[in-house]
């Protein structure tokens, strides 16, 4: 389990009463790794995965047999923004990394009141900035300058959203905020050099044009599969990383 999310899951379990974690929804699933992390963290719990992407939803159902948990956890294809099917009533709602591109977080918020029995529990967590995995001489600084255009773009990579009052006019109380951070050595060849190959070749589209020419060679070079600068075969790789948690109760 990455390191911060371990002490996520930690914060979480000391807010959640034993008899109040017996359903727990993970909205925004992605591939699984905080599904994984929720059937872990309750080993008595139903966990339900939520992803509007199928492709998503297989690879999670894949990780799931793998760490055999399937009698426990299951998948529902749905979008967030869209209208809710019926899924039942839950103790906790996870959301990571899912809610900031919303359309209407008004409506979704209060969507997850309704899911929520009383006394319920939604924890939602979103990254403080874009993470970052290049020491400052790698390219002269081009991280930053990378991170630069994101801010100018207004990707939602770059945007941080602030859900305090948010929860607020949904009606949970009370709301509690939480940080958390990391900074740890990865290694290119495993799933921290992916993970850094992944991110940096989704936003590479919003930024490429706004880099200079010297400056788009090099991120080609990095998110590359082979090559000496490729991410996945370098050996001085960082993520630094922030995480704030919001926590708040269905009264």
């Amino acid at each position: 389990m990455r390191p911060y999310l371990l002490d996520v899951m930690t914060w979480l379990h000391a807010r959640v009463p034993k008899r109040n974690s017996q359903r727990i929804l993970d909205l925004g699933t992605g591939t699984g790794t905080g599904t994984i992390a929720l059937a872990t963290r309750f080993p008595g719990a139903e966990v339900v995965a939520i992803d509007k992407s199928t492709a998503m939803l297989e690879r999670v159902r894949e990780r799931v047999t793998v760490s055999e948990l399937a009698g426990r956890v299951s998948t529902v294809q749905m979008d967030l923004d869209g209208s809710w099917t019926d899924l039942g009533s839950y103790d906790v709602v996870w959301a990571s990394a899912a809610l900031h591109e919303l359309s209407s977080p008004d409506r979704t918020f209060s969507n997850i009141l309704e899911v929520l029995n009383p006394g319920g529990l939604l924890v939602v967590v979103e990254m403080d900035g874009p993470p970052r995995f290049l020491q400052d001489e790698i390219g002269g600084g081009l991280e930053a300058r990378i991170h630069d255009v994101l801010r100018e773009v207004e990707t939602g990579s770059a945007y941080r959203p602030e859900w305090t009052k948010t929860l607020d006019r949904a009606g949970f109380a009370p709301v509690e905020v939480a940080a958390f951070s990391v900074d740890m050595a990865i290694e290119g060849a495993e799933t921290g050099g992916k993970y850094a190959q992944t991110y940096l070749r989704r936003i590479q589209p919003h930024v490429a044009a706004r880099l200079s020419a010297s400056d788009r060679t090099m991120l080609d070079a990095l998110v590359a599969d082979v090559g000496s600068s490729s991410l996945r075969h370098r050996e001085d790789l960082r993520l630094r990383a922030g995480r704030t948690a919001w926590a708040g109760y269905r009264p």
